[in-house]
């Protein structure tokens, strides 16, 4: 999904009141993610600790924009 597209999704979901948060990386582009430098680390980092929480709420970080 390209950025605009994922937001819409992303406040579609929040609207029907699903757990879900958002988050951007200063200077992160399309997969970013893929590459092993830069923010990716962080980002794979928030991405298993969401996938945790989902798994353990006792452990949930953040949700909602930001």
């Amino acid at each position: 999904m390209l950025r605009d597209e994922a937001v819409e999704y992303f406040e579609a979901l929040r609207a029907a009141r699903v757990d879900v948060a958002w988050r951007e990386w200063e200077g992160g582009f399309h997969a970013f993610v893929i590459l092993p430098f830069g923010d990716a680390p962080a980002a794979w980092g928030y991405v298993r600790a969401r996938l945790r929480s989902c798994v353990d709420p006792e452990s949930a970080v953040g949700s909602g924009h930001g």
